[in-house]
């Protein structure tokens, strides 16, 4: 009756078996000891804003371009937008930052030149100085349409 009797070798799949499970947790240690970096491109603002808008003319956007290090606010850019479906405009912005006790720490204007109808426009207010992070308290805004 030997020859009914088969015999099971295990060897190889136990060796493989330890190799699969060596691969999965160098696998794991390494995704573990990967550092996650995270890029901040803008810090968070929690000021507010203050937008004066005229006729037609609105603001869709704007954001602020930092120093380097973070530390100061250079310009804003703002976006404007043509609400008019039948005619083109123009404007001019006015900013102003504000600290906590609504002393004025910079300003900044600009105009947009022809905005197309229906359309929008990005323009760079650069400020009349940087303003420290801990000095944006406050943003106004005031769009005055000029044609």
């Amino acid at each position: 009756m030997n020859w009914l009797t088969k015999r099971v070798d295990i060897r190889p799949a136990l060796l493989v078996g330890v190799l699969l499970a060596l691969l999965i947790g160098s696998v794991g240690i390494a995704y573990a000891l990967t550092p996650n970096v995270v890029t901040q491109t803008q810090p968070p603002w929690a000021g507010t804003s203050t937008i004066t808008e005229s006729d037609d003319l609105s603001v869709t956007d704007y954001s602020f371009t930092y120093t380097a290090n973070l530390t100061q606010v250079t310009a804003v850019d703002i976006t404007v937008g043509n609400g008019d479906a039948g005619a083109t405009h123009a404007g001019d912005v006015d900013i102003a930052i504000l600290d906590s006790g609504g002393t004025v720490k910079a300003t900044g204007s600009g105009s947009t030149g022809v905005i197309a109808i229906s359309g929008s426009v990005t323009i760079t207010i650069t400020l009349s100085s940087s303003v420290a992070l801990a000095d944006l308290v406050t943003l106004n805004i005031i769009v005055t349409q000029t044609s």
